[in-house]
């Protein structure tokens, strides 16, 4: 993930917007002109609280503003210390989102298009993004939270710095967003599934989130993941492990060979099956399913390790 360089920070007003204007119209923004995407013409999320930043403070204030709306009560000043450099006087990206897995939400990034921002909107999410406000040779790096949208006007709105509702065209904020690399994210419960996200994304996101989280927590995030991407290995494998973890070894086992079946070339797979179907006494498939581990990877010392452990078990 890209960061941010010393001395990139939040506006603490918007009085650089000057900077942004432009003859051309941006390429994402001509294509919602010319055809709308089958969301509503209008929609804005009124509800999204609003927390005015201070000083370089746009990332806390932004932050807040995404995890108070799915009900989870926590300030800016709470965040500051977790995800405020004085040094850099901003917030980087990865801290943005270890701070959202840290209160048990998944920061799920989203593919760069504008239309999934509005989508995301229109199915009742606030989508936190990161914009420059200033130029590439000058910038002046900033968080804001999109709310609200109208497809007639070619608007977005937004929480942003110390404005509550500000309206921008889609142009204006794709010209900004641009010099991001297109970032933002979705920050919600485990459970919870975006309408835009990808199975790479969202796997991503899963392994992230398990490391800092609860098992059951994580176990609920690879349950919904796998209910809408059954043949993805990565959800499968991650489901297997908490399953596992949990001592629900059948579950784990219905994991560990769906994900076997997907990539049967995956070693790993054959492993972790082994070591399910042990555990609930199913001593010679498991032996069978180890050695599959080490024909496929002879090299690997782990696998011959499993296999003299599951035949002393």
């Amino acid at each position: 993930m890209r960061a941010l360089k010393p001395g990139y920070r939040c506006l603490a007003g918007l009085f650089f917007i000057f900077l942004i204007s432009a003859c051309t119209t941006p390429k994402q923004s001509i294509g919602l002109r010319e055809s709308s995407p089958d969301i509503p013409v209008f929609a804005e999320l009124t509800s999204t609280p609003f927390y005015p930043q201070r000083e370089y403070q746009c990332g806390p204030a932004a932050l807040a503003t995404v995890i108070n709306f799915s009900e989870t009560v926590i300030t800016p000043d709470l965040l500051i210390p977790q995800v405020f450099i004085p040094k850099l006087k901003g917030t980087l990206q990865m801290e943005m989102l270890a701070a959202s897995r840290r209160l048990n939400r998944m920061a799920i990034e989203q593919d760069g298009k504008l239309e999934s921002i509005l989508k995301e909107v229109a199915n009742g999410t606030p989508v936190l993004v990161m914009q420059n406000l200033g130029l590439k040779s000058y910038p002046f790096w900033h968080y804001a939270v999109v709310v609200g949208y109208d497809l007639d006007k070619q608007e977005i709105i937004l929480r942003s710095g110390e404005i509550k509702r500000l309206v921008r065209s889609f142009s204006v904020f794709e010209r900004t967003w641009q010099r991001s690399k297109f970032w933002s994210v979705v920050i919600v419960p485990p459970g919870v599934l975006p309408v835009t996200a990808s199975a790479e994304k969202y796997s991503t996101a899963a392994i992230a989130f398990e490391l800092s989280s609860t098992l059951k927590l994580s176990l609920l995030v690879y349950q919904k993941g796998i209910q809408r991407w059954p043949d993805n290995f990565l959800l499968q494998m991650g489901f297997g492990n908490i399953s596992y973890a949990l001592q629900n070894y059948a579950a784990a086992e219905t994991a560990f060979t769906t994900a076997a079946t997907i990539k049967p070339l995956k070693a790993e797979a054959w492993n972790n099956l082994a070591y399910a179907l042990v555990k609930q006494g199913k001593k010679k498939m498991s032996l069978n399913a180890v050695n599959k581990a080490i024909k496929i990877d002879p090299e690997n010392e782990k696998f011959r390790n499993s296999l003299d452990e599951i035949k002393n078990m």
